[in-house]
């Protein structure tokens, strides 16, 4: 992957880990002038950098921005040897949208979307996704797994818990996984799932697969609707994390989660990592369909992904789809 000279300024920066690197040094590793590196700088200033300079010494990188930044994002990727394309955009109408444009014209996969801010974010059913918080991640993978239909039908639990997995090791939170899309803590989102492919008559041909994860900021970002139902990284563990760090270790995740899929996709320790995180085991809920609604306790999943729901009457319904709510008695 193709970096600018902004990303590979800060990738000297970052494995210098806050020691001075002179400009000399700096010119003459990438064929430039002094003055052109400190127009570079200059221009990363602007951009929420900051630098310290001292005569004879040189630079070193102080603090960096607390928002999305392309350059800082793509260095982090590149320090971590992320192998696949991911384009950035400050603003766009969606990231899945964008994802489905690359692929139609294209683009070769596996790559990865970034915006800071989508103009038209949509979830699952075809829900608005509320997408202006600069302290979130939007992100789309575009994939072409060329498995089968049937194969693919536990493939965004796989992703979805070895989601939970980073958040977990990354933040030290008790993260867990709602079926069938949804991140929470104690039973507040934090993250949302959006899977969606064109399928031919025996192989999967493309897929597109995005997410929505609140990182940074306080509740009072949210509408007030959504308020007592949604959180952030930094609300629950009550202090920020460094937003492009983050974003490039979670898409490495997503990227190393598919290879692995792609490889194996009946994976081992998919249902015990399931049972490890699922939200839902155990607990009384209502699973609504297009055409029902089903009371009873969920026990699990089973080998295809579906839900089951102990309906308490000796029988087990399985669910490929519904949207489930908790019963008042396990509401917080």
């Amino acid at each position: 992957m193709k970096h600018n000279l902004d990303t590979q300024l800060l990738v000297c920066f970052l494995e210098k880990q806050g020691e001075f690197i002179s400009g000399g040094a700096l010119a003459k590793k990438f064929d430039i002038s002094r003055v052109s590196i400190w127009s570079h700088l200059e221009k990363l200033r602007k951009e929420g950098f900051e630098f310290d300079a001292v005569q004879n010494r040189g630079y070193s990188l102080a603090s960096v921005p607390d928002v999305l930044q392309g350059s800082l994002l793509k260095a982090y990727l590149q320090r971590c040897d992320c192998a696949m394309p991911v384009f950035f955009h400050e603003v766009v109408d969606s990231t899945n949208t964008e994802a489905e444009r690359q692929i139609a014209a294209g683009l070769d996969v596996p790559f990865a979307v970034v915006a800071k801010k989508m103009t038209a974010g949509r979830g699952r059913l075809g829900r608005s996704w509320q997408s202006d918080n600069p302290g979130s991640l939007y992100l789309t993978f575009g994939f072409k797994p060329r498995l089968a239909p049937q194969a693919m039908q536990c493939f965004s639990l796989w992703m979805g818990i070895n989601f939970c997995r980073f958040i977990k090791n990354y933040t030290g939170l008790a993260v867990s996984i709602k079926w069938p899309n949804d991140i929470v803590i104690q039973g507040k989102k934090i993250a949302g799932m959006l899977a969606e492919a064109r399928i031919d008559a025996d192989y999967t041909r493309d897929m597109i697969f995005g997410v929505g994860i609140n990182i940074n900021g306080p509740l009072a970002r949210f509408p007030k609707e959504l308020q007592d139902k949604a959180t952030t990284l930094e609300v629950e563990s009550g202090h920020p994390f460094p937003i492009n760090h983050f974003a490039a270790r979670f898409i490495q995740c997503g990227y190393h989660a598919y290879q692995a899929f792609v490889e194996n996709p009946n994976p081992p320790e998919l249902f015990d990592l399931w049972n490890e995180y699922d939200f839902l085991r155990g607990k009384s809920v209502t699973a609504t369909t297009r055409t029902d609604a089903f009371s009873g306790t969920v026990s699990g999943i089973d080998e295809n992904g579906h839900l089951l729901l102990d309906l308490g009457d000796g029988s087990v319904k399985k669910l490929s789809a519904a949207d489930v709510s908790l019963s008042s008695s396990y509401q917080a």
